[in-house]
């Protein structure tokens, strides 16, 4: 039997924990949520409390090492990794019989990392010096056209190419220093040459529904204080 995980970070109270909307799609699929907070109880989630994130440079970027390398987290054949912000409409570990690629992902409704790059660079969603060393070292590469794809939600059979193909995202992301992960997961794709399904933007709606991070509010001080340089 094929062992399928549904699975989700949430560090610094980042999102509010959300139970599913159908207790019914454990039956066919485990579903972990990763955490730093030992008083979150979820009666549809196996709750996994995590330690040693001071390791990292922030929240957001220990969730990324779940996010980005879950074949050395879960012992499975498939994963579907799920943003914390972000509530299943179906069962998603069912969507596996819909596509036979190594990889399933929504088609981003930017097309490129260059596009990307520029609406970090204007909404000050990292340092400055950072996106212009990113974009200067992606050009030279020639990969500033890399076409850009949704990270929320991932589907990824774990054969070896997909296991090769997460640790080069996570050197990709490491080495760009960036908060966000999108241009990272577009250039390890373009390098690696991954076989992968791509669905419409338009029709993540049909399977997942959004909502608002919890300290958007702390994101936007930041912004202010990296235009003013403090």
């Amino acid at each position: 039997m094929v062992q399928t995980v549904v699975y989700t970070a949430n560090f610094g109270g980042r999102d509010k924990p959300r139970e599913l909307l159908n207790p019914d799609w454990t039956r066919t699929a485990r579903y972990v949520y990763f955490t730093d907070d030992p008083q979150i109880r979820l009666s549809t989630w196996e709750v996994v409390v995590c330690s040693g994130m001071s390791d990292y440079r922030n929240h957001r970027v220990a969730s990324r090492w779940y996010k980005i390398r879950p074949h050395i987290h879960m012992l499975c054949d498939q994963s579907v990794w799920i943003d914390a912000n972000l509530v299943p409409r179906v069962d998603l570990a069912a969507h596996f019989e819909s596509f036979s690629q190594p990889w399933a992902l929504f088609r981003h409704f930017r097309p490129t990392v260059q596009s990307e790059l520029n609406v970090l660079r204007h909404r000050i969603y990292d340092s400055p010096q950072i996106i212009h060393e990113v974009t200067e070292q992606l050009a030279a590469r020639n990969e500033l056209g890399a076409r850009l794809l949704m990270g929320g939600v991932l589907f990824r059979r774990h054969t070896l190419e997909t296991c090769t193909t997460n640790d080069l995202w996570w050197q990709v992301f490491q080495d760009m220093g960036l908060q966000r992960d999108q241009p990272s997961l577009a250039v390890a794709l373009h390098r690696s040459g991954m076989e992968c399904c791509l669905h419409p933007w338009v029709s993540r709606g049909r399977f997942i529904a959004v909502r608002s991070h919890r300290n958007t509010r702390h994101r936007r001080q930041i912004q202010r204080r990296l235009a003013a340089g403090t």
